[in-house]
Formats: C-alpha cells, sequence, structure tokens
C-alpha cells in the first residue's frame, strides 16, 4: 500500500512539474549578430552595427577556412611521414632522390600549410578583437550617454569625430567597390639580396611579377627572378638560377597596401652550377613568401612599397636534399598609385 502511495506521489509530482515547464515561455536564443543588429536604434547605430556584422563575417569566415587548411596540412604532415617512412623502408639500398623522398615533399607542403593558418588565424583573432559582442555593447553605452565614439570606429563608419546626439554626424559614403575590381592587375619590380642553398653565393637578385588581387584577404602574385653569382668567369665557374612562380598570398589587412601579409605557392627553376656540373637543371619546388607592405608619399603620390623574404625549394641531386635552395630578402615596388 505504501509503495502506491510513493508510486502516486512521484507520479503526480512530475505531472506538475512538466505543466509548469510547459506554461513558462520558451528561451529564445539569438546569435551574436542578431544581438548586435537588434541592439540598433538610429543612423549612427546602425553603422556601427553594419560595421562590426561586416567586420565579423570577415574573420569569422578566414578563420573557418585557416581551420581547415590547418587539419588538411597536419594530415598531410601525417600522411607524408608514414610514406617517407615506407619509403625509407622499402630497400636497404634506397637512393636518396624526388621518386622515393615524395613523401618529405608532402611534409613539407603540410609544414608551410600549418605555418601559414597558425599564423592566419593568430591574426584574424588580434583583428577580431575589437569587434566583440563585449565592445559593441560598450559603444552602444557610450553613444546613449551622448558621448563621442573612439576615432577607431568612427574612421571605419566613415564619419567624423562629432558627439553622437549634439550634432548629426557628418556622414560619408562608405565605398563598397573592392580595390581589387577598381585596380584587377599590378605590376611589380622586386630588387633582392640573395643567396644559395650552402651559403657560398651572395648576389643581388632581380625580380618581376604581377599580381591581382582575388578578395579583400587574399591575392595571386606572379613571378621571375634572375640569381647570378658574381663567381663567374675564365677561372672560376657558372652559378644562375632563373625561377617562375605562383604563389596565394594572404594579407593581414584588407587594404592590401599596409600591413603584413604570407603565403606559398610552387615555383619552377633552371639551374646552371659548373661546380656540380649541372647545366639547365630542371626543378619543380615549393615557394614561400611573408613581409610587410607599406606606403611612401614620393612626387605627390602613395607608392606602393614591400619588405619582403622569398624561398625556394625543396631540390634533390645525387644524395643530397637542399630544403631551401634559395633565399633572399629585398624591397619590392608596385607600380599602382592607390
Amino acid at each position: 500500500m505504501s509503495a502506491k502511495i510513493i508510486f502516486l506521489t512521484m507520479l503526480a509530482g512530475t505531472l506538475v512539474h512538466v505543466a509548469d515547464a510547459q506554461e513558462e515561455k520558451p528561451e529564445v536564443k539569438l546569435t551574436e549578430t542578431e544581438k548586435i543588429w537588434i541592439s540598433a536604434y538610429d543612423d549612427t547605430t546602425k553603422a556601427l552595427a553594419w560595421l562590426f556584422i561586416k567586420k565579423r563575417n570577415i574573420y569569422t569566415k578566414n578563420q573557418k577556412t585557416m581551420y581547415f587548411v590547418l587539419g588538411a596540412s597536419t594530415a598531410a604532415i601525417i600522411g607524408g611521414g608514414l610514406w617517407l617512412e615506407n619509403d625509407l623502408n622499402s630497400s636497404p639500398t634506397a637512393s636518396y632522390d624526388q621518386t622515393n623522398y615524395a613523401g618529405l615533399l608532402l611534409m613539407l607542403a603540410g609544414t608551410a600549410g600549418v605555418l601559414g593558418s597558425s599564423v592566419s588565424l593568430g591574426a584574424s583573432y588580434i583583428g577580431l578583437n575589437p569587434y566583440t559582442l563585449k565592445k559593441y555593447n560598450r559603444l552602444i553605452d557610450l553613444h546613449k550617454a551622448n558621448k563621442t565614439l573612439p576615432q577607431f570606429y568612427l574612421k571605419r563608419m566613415g564619419m567624423t569625430p562629432i558627439p553622437s546626439k549634439t550634432s548629426a554626424p557628418s556622414e560619408k559614403p562608405i565605398n563598397k567597390t573592392a580595390t581589387h575590381e577598381k585596380y584587377p592587375w599590378a605590376f611589380e619590380l622586386a630588387i633582392r639580396y640573395a643567396m644559395d642553398a650552402e651559403g657560398f653565393h651572395f648576389a643581388p637578385a632581380v625580380g618581376i611579377g604581377f599580381r591581382k588581387q582575388l578578395a579583400e584577404f587574399w591575392s595571386l602574385n606572379t613571378g621571375y627572378t634572375f640569381f647570378q653569382s658574381p663567381f663567374t668567369g675564365s677561372t672560376d665557374y657558372t652559378f644562375n638560377i632563373h625561377t617562375l612562380d605562383v604563389l596565394g598570398i594572404h594579407h593581414f589587412s584588407s587594404t592590401q597596401q599596409k600591413g603584413f601579409f604570407a603565403g606559398g605557392g610552387l615555383a619552377f627553376q633552371l639551374r646552371n652550377d659548373e661546380y656540380y656540373n649541372f647545366s639547365k637543371k630542371k626543378d619543380l619546388t615549393l615557394a614561400y613568401n611573408f613581409g610587410y607592405n607599406f606606403q611612401v608619399k614620393l612626387f605627390e603620390k602613395k607608392r606602393n612599397f614591400a619588405f619582403d623574404v622569398k624561398a625556394f625549394g625543396p631540390i634533390f641531386y645525387d644524395d643530397t636534399t637542399e630544403i631551401l635552395s634559395q633565399l633572399m630578402a629585398g624591397v619590392r615596388y608596385r607600380f599602382r598609385d592607390d
């Protein structure tokens, strides 16, 4: 009898709890983008909300892409390591060449991807920091208190620093035309100081190329580089490298005129080296490029320059692997006045 009473009491309590839960209003969960937008109530806050949503979408989209690259690159390192181990154990007399050591190339490509995506993710989190929901709410509170918004946000909203409610802000039309639509291609000239893998040959290297802006943070760069050693003559030997490369470059600033950049791609090298009896030795390898874009005002116009480091490798010959066949650093000039 007591067992039935206990059972009925528990059942009644459960039914009462369910009934109370049904009477409660369901909790509505909003995304951060929705929370930002519903807080806007006038022209200034709408412009601020649009800025935050736009910037957050750019950085979060880049993070998703870089997480995918990071995962694929990690898989390439693991796969390349297993492939290399299999090649090393395939034969006691396995030769050190491109065929048997293709796994090494996969590992190097994966390593470049991990490094590049890690740097890009770090930069994305830094870039996203000014556009958090917490900072947005603080700006809304400033605007409600009739205080001037920080210059950092006013500049990006296209407004002059006038107090929010004492007078109407002077708004400038936001230029939504992307830079890459106005300037689809640009010619570049580079002067760098280069060295070979062994650090024996040091000499200037001349480079020319073209670039196209693909998206707000990405560009496609192509180039030709000529590296000629000074040790060339009747008593010395000839050494020079011709290089064609294609790289994808990630810019950490959407303007692509100021700020850091990093990227990688493929390169084809034609090498003449009498010391190793190489005559027009052909190598397909990887290319790496990172540096900093900046502008200098010359002849009343802003000119686009960059300090950069560029490298190629690895290459294979005989029983040797050169991780970097060429390393160089210098200045690049872009023929575009924007």
